[in-house]
């Protein structure tokens, strides 16, 4: 099961798996889309086939083709992740 992540987090350098907009314990969102807590966030998330697409607030953070997770655990990049699909 997939999850995104929707908790507000403050903006940081390098975003994590429990950041907003990841997709939770799982693959990282590229930038930091959030907003200041207390204001309303956007988001779009597409899934068409094994690809999976989200913006946060106009900006794409999330492209991932889940057909890539061939390794129990692990994300595409090898890096362990507690809850894969699959």
């Amino acid at each position: 099961m997939l999850q995104i992540q929707i908790l507000d987090s403050s903006e940081k350098a390098e975003p994590s798996t429990h950041d907003c907009g990841s997709l939770y314990d799982m693959l990282a969102p590229s930038t930091s889309a959030t907003r200041k807590p207390g204001q309303w966030t956007h988001a779009t998330i597409t899934a068409r086939g094994s690809k999976i697409v989200i913006f946060l607030n106009g900006r794409k953070i999330i492209e991932t083709d889940v057909d890539l997770w061939t390794e129990p655990h692990k994300n595409p990049a090898g890096l362990a992740a507690r809850s894969v699909p699959g």
